[in-house]
């Protein structure tokens, strides 16, 4: 997916979040200007907190935001000053007393050259983890996870919706009068009408799975940890199975191959990547590569052993010499199984 189209799902995200009345961190408002084609749109770094609960989203990388933090910036001109008295110190031609002055004045100006500004957010300084595993969201209380997911983009389309306290609105372009449309007759506008129409039903299934989301969220951020008048949650260990495929190359006939290691891309296949032959074998796809990191802190590149539907596929011109030359070579994807333990968070029986 665009970079640009997963940080427009993200903004959708933290809109519809602040109606809610989550506070949110971490948001920059679009300061892209069309007059100048000056582009700089809307950004969320994915943190916002209810109830004390803090939902992260889309982060690798745990930290802290909020609270006050110090701004540097550097003068422009500063430098450039310093730098045409760097050039007069260090001219052969200049004398003892210029270079002398040129140094005092560069040495008063090293202090100026960083500008340092505090910035007050406005908002309590809190700490957050990265997201595990696969996830792409999580919930936390006092440093513990207890909830987890995927599901966070898909929603760019969303982004000139409307998101009011408990009401969601989007406009509306159904009206029949095809009168307000200049730019279709009346017997063009009839099918357009349809079109509008089918474009409505899409972005009404798009908000009900945004309000899935959004109640999923909701429900983890009411239920409060240990005793207390609401619903309590517990912890509990589970060992949970996880199933990898790792390539192995191999001397049988395959579904799955790779470019041979003297090459960077080889009938139309590129290093470092599997593929997988269709039936007929006239064609392949390319496998989804993902890094996983691994119990005792080593990492592996494993594979999908079906490639995306959305996947193009390349004609498969390969002959039979090119395994044997080892410029293709064929590739067995091999199953293999891992056991984590980790700690969940279950509603107190």
């Amino acid at each position: 997916m665009y970079y640009g189209d997963k940080q427009a799902s993200l903004v959708v995200l933290m809109s519809a979040l602040s109606s809610r009345g989550w506070k949110i961190y971490g948001f920059k408002e679009d300061k892209s200007d069309s007059m100048t084609d000056y582009y700089n749109p809307a950004y969320w770094r994915g943190i916002a907190v209810k109830n004390g609960y803090i939902l992260v989203v889309d982060n690798s990388y745990g930290g802290s935001i909020g609270g006050s933090f110090v701004h540097k910036s550097y003068d422009a001109k500063i430098i450039k000053r310093i730098n045409k008295l760097i050039a007069l110190r260090d001219n052969h031609a200049a004398s003892a007393g210029e270079k002398a002055n040129a140094q005092s004045i560069i040495d008063q100006l090293d202090s100026k050259i960083v500008k340092e500004v505090i910035t007050n957010t406005g908002l309590p300084e809190i700490s957050y983890r990265a997201n595990p595993g696969n996830s792409k969201w999580h919930i936390e209380r006092d440093g513990k996870i207890i909830a987890k997911g995927t599901g966070v983009f898909g929603f760019s389309s969303l982004r000139y919706c409307l998101f009011k306290k408990d009401n969601y609105s989007y406009k509306k372009y159904e009206h029949n009068d095809f009168s307000l449309y200049q730019n279709f007759t009346k017997e063009e506008w009839p099918s357009h009408y349809a079109y509008l129409q089918s474009k409505r039903k899409e972005k009404e299934k798009l908000l009900n799975k945004l309000e899935n989301l959004l109640n999923k969220w909701e429900k983890f951020s009411t239920i409060k940890i240990g005793s207390g008048k609401c619903e309590s949650l517990i912890e509990k260990a589970v060992s949970i199975k996880t199933c990898y495929f790792v390539p192995e190359d191999s001397n049988e006939i395959t579904d799955y191959f790779r470019v041979g290691d003297k090459w960077r891309r080889f009938r139309g296949a590129e290093k470092g990547m599997i593929y997988k032959i269709s039936e007929d074998r006239q064609s392949f796809k390319k496998l989804t590569k993902k890094w996983k990191k691994m119990n005792d802190g080593t990492s592996i590149y494993t594979f999908k052993p079906k490639p995306n539907g959305s996947t193009k596929p390349s004609y498969f011109s390969a002959r039979e010499e090119d395994f044997i030359n080892k410029d293709l070579v064929y590739i067995s994807l091999v199953k293999k199984e891992e056991i984590t333990q980790e700690i969940i968070y279950v509603k107190a029986a």
